[in-house]
């Protein structure tokens, strides 16, 4: 409302409401551009924060400055990373924690990125939670719908960093906590009891299924729509008497690891 101009939902739109004669009877084109017009208005003014996204271009200017300066780094004659503090002649067969210590001696300073939330404010500034809650849920929607295009436009290159981008924004904002603590310890299953056992939980349900399909063409011909659904109802119960057989009678499945 804001935008327009409009202090209720009663009131006219006063401004950025406005569509001139010209383009009413432009081109397709032409009236798709004014409405881009419109939009970015829109969003440089609710959603885009500026300052955040100078804030995360400084970061992500200094990582590559970073990460250029650790491909770069020189050796000395016996392969070793040397101490980078002017003077000092010790050297690390590793690039590790042990340097970096050694380093910090020295009040050699790595890098460090500004964080976008630690920003100067008034104690007695008034915010409106509302409205910055859902700016923020405009701004992380573009932002997932922007990662999501890459479906649309054949990009075939692997998107781990996303999944885990979403995964955090299901456990520290969507979810409620009860929801984020089962996320979070409700992600696989242990059937075989000990320490180092378990087994993601889409892997249990794809041997479950294979399990389902080993018992489905058990029938052969004599395979139905009833037997099917005799066979669904049955499963669990099924599946834990061939497991406790095989248990009396010693007999061990073969491990479907692949072993090098």
């Amino acid at each position: 409302m804001k935008f327009f101009g409009m202090k209720t939902v009663e009131h006219k739109l006063s401004i950025n409401a406005a569509i001139p004669d010209e383009i009413k009877e432009a081109t397709t084109t032409v009236k798709q551009e004014f409405l881009h017009k419109v939009i970015k208005q829109f969003l440089s003014a609710f959603v885009i924060n500026e300052n955040v996204y100078k804030t995360q271009r400084e970061n992500v200017s200094a990582l590559d400055k970073w990460e250029i300066c650790q491909r770069s780094q020189t050796l000395t004659a016996d392969g070793k990373y040397p101490c980078r503090y002017p003077g000092c002649e010790s050297s690390y067969v590793y690039d590790g924690a042990s340097r970096r210590r050694h380093e910090m001696s020295h009040n050699l300073q790595e890098p460090i990125l500004v964080s976008a939330h630690e920003e100067e404010e008034d104690e007695h500034e008034m915010h409106d939670d509302i409205y910055n809650y859902h700016c923020s849920l405009m701004n992380m929607a573009l932002l997932l719908r922007n990662f999501n295009d890459a479906t649309r436009e054949g990009d075939g290159s692997t998107k781990y960093a996303l999944e885990s981008l979403y995964q955090l924004f299901q456990f520290h904002a969507l979810l409620t906590p009860r929801e984020a603590e089962r996320l979070t310890w409700n992600r696989s299953v242990n059937n075989r009891g000990g320490a180092g056992n378990n087994v993601p939980c889409d892997l249990d349900l794809e041997h479950d299924n294979h399990l389902y399909k080993e018992m489905c063409r058990g029938l052969g011909a004599n395979l139905t729509c009833s037997s099917i659904t005799r066979i669904s109802n049955a499963f669990f119960a099924c599946k834990e008497v061939i497991k406790k057989l095989d248990s009396e009678i010693n007999i061990k499945s073969t491990s479907g690891e692949h072993m090098h």
